[in-house]
C-alpha cells in the first residue's frame, strides 16, 4: 500500500506555526505565570488546563515565547 500525504515539510511547519500562534488549550504540567493581581503579584497555574499562545522567533537560535492565561 502506498500513498502521498500531500504536504511538504514547509507546509506542515506553516500549519503547526499557525495552530500554535493562536490561543489553544494546554495542560500546565509545570508552573506557568498566567497573570498579575492588582497589586502586581504574579498568578501561577500548575497541573490544570490553561490557554496558551506562542510567538516563534528564528534568529541565531529558533525558539518559542509563550503567553498563558486562565480559561
Amino acid at each position: 500500500m502506498k500513498w502521498v500525504d500531500g504536504y511538504t515539510p514547509e507546509e506542515r511547519w506553516r500549519q503547526k506555526e499557525a495552530r500554535l500562534s493562536n490561543w489553544h488549550n494546554y495542560f500546565a504540567w509545570f508552573p506557568v505565570r498566567v497573570g498579575l493581581t492588582k497589586n502586581k503579584r504574579r498568578i501561577f497555574a500548575w497541573l490544570e488546563s490553561v490557554r496558551r499562545k506562542g510567538t516563534y522567533y528564528a534568529e541565531d537560535m529558533s525558539y518559542w515565547v509563550w503567553e498563558y492565561k486562565l480559561k
